[in-house]
């Protein structure tokens, strides 16, 4: 195994806080087991994010009643850092969001189809499966890994549990993945052998949106960029 981590895990990485967001409050979220990096400096600092917004239709895609924010810093977000320490990395078209599930801190992660069309780094076939932080999840998957007292601070009592319909989700940000079906991304992933799994490095910064013209997002500028990696 790397000493970098799988998407904002090993590879964050730090999480320095979290906020829950709905349409009427904030709950300040606090991990059980923070993580720390030894390789990690001054936190980088990712806006909270008010209120849900969002303006697309729930016909679209499925809108959480509450949102996670992370304050992350990533150990590789230059696109030549991240080939160098990735174990694949390819060009492909988003397909589907296969399953969404809660990893061991509450946060909804993704497992992403993707048919390949260039890969770059490693070995895999014309269609690839990519976990990602993203997606949504049940309040009741979240708070299946915290313990009775933390779940109490964040004010997740057990009527509030009970709601079956209460759903969980990662705000927009810069930083974090926003997978759209059709599109074409320029993903970046460590392989977990432990499982046979991989997994997107930094968030945004290793799975980028392509354009038209076969430039990738560079979520620091906003700006699509073209990269001698891509043909």
């Amino acid at each position: 195994m790397k000493k970098y981590a799988f998407a904002s895990i090993l590879l964050i990485l730090v999480a320095i806080g979290i906020v829950f967001v709905s349409s009427y409050n904030r709950i300040p979220l606090e991990p059980d087991n923070p993580l720390e990096n030894p390789l990690s400096g001054e936190p980088e600092e990712i806006p909270t994010l008010g209120p849900n917004s969002s303006t697309e239709t729930a016909t679209a895609v499925e809108i959480p009643d509450y949102e996670m924010v992370f304050y992350n810093e990533y150990v590789s977000t230059k696109a030549d850092n991240l080939l160098n320490d990735a174990d694949i990395v390819f060009v492909g078209e988003y397909d589907a969001g296969k399953e969404t599930y809660a990893d061991s801190i509450g946060r909804p992660v993704t497992i992403g189809e993707f048919s390949v069309s260039q890969v770059i780094k490693g070995q895999i076939g014309e269609n690839v499966d990519i976990h990602f932080i993203g997606g949504v999840i049940s309040i009741q998957e979240y708070a299946a890994n915290k313990s009775p007292e933390s779940l109490e601070k964040m004010g997740l009592t057990k009527e509030v549990l009970a709601r079956s319909n209460e759903t969980l989700g990662i705000a927009k940000t810069e930083t974090s993945i926003d997978a759209k079906e059709g599109e074409s991304y320029l993903v970046f992933a460590l392989h977990d052998p432990r499982d046979d799994t991989y997994h997107v490095m930094s968030d945004a910064y290793g799975m980028r949106p392509m354009d038209t013209l076969k430039r990738a997002l560079n979520p620091d500028t906003g700006l699509y960029e073209q990269l001698d990696i891509i043909n």
